[in-house]
């Protein structure tokens, strides 16, 4: 049937005091009950973007810094990877009509639609920008073996 579908953890939710969610976690869990039923798929998702996009993250910011040429593809790879998981995140929480999200104002809107955005709109713009700089590069580069191939078919 096309009901509400529900992880077969969503009622577990630990303890008060338990040292699985920080405090800020456990107030971002009271918009997004995922975070503390210790669902499949938000484990899942945090998981790869704790041990993967984070550090991926870093390295390229380190690269920002000193000029690496890989720098915007590795910007662009961690940003897609992180637009592709806020894809998921939010398709999986309209396929379960909201049913994990607060309605409350200040849980649906500021907490779950307002901090969550950030990780949209900032990846967004980055890959933006990235994808610009490769086509300035690829546009200089191609330009330059133009340049390159005309004056060596001059010489023949």
């Amino acid at each position: 049937g096309g009901g509400v579908r529900r992880s077969p953890h969503s009622s577990l939710r630990p303890p008060p005091s338990s040292p699985l969610l920080p405090s800020s976690g456990k107030e971002y869990a009271k918009a997004d009950s995922r975070y503390a039923t210790r669902d499949a798929f938000t484990i899942c998702m945090e998981a790869v973007t704790a041990f993967a996009v984070g550090p991926l993250c870093a390295l390229a910011a380190g690269a920002f810094l000193v000029r690496r040429p890989w720098r915007h593809p590795a910007s662009l790879i961690a940003a897609v990877c992180q637009l592709y998981g806020d894809a998921l995140y939010f398709a999986t929480c309209a396929y379960d009509g909201f049913a994990h999200a607060r309605a409350e104002p200040l849980y649906r809107w500021f907490y779950f639609w307002g901090i969550n955005g950030v990780w949209v709109v900032v990846p967004a713009a980055l890959a933006a920008h990235n994808l610009a700089e490769i086509y300035r590069g690829c546009v200089l580069a191609d330009g330059k073996a133009g340049a390159l191939a005309r004056r060596g078919s001059s010489r023949k």
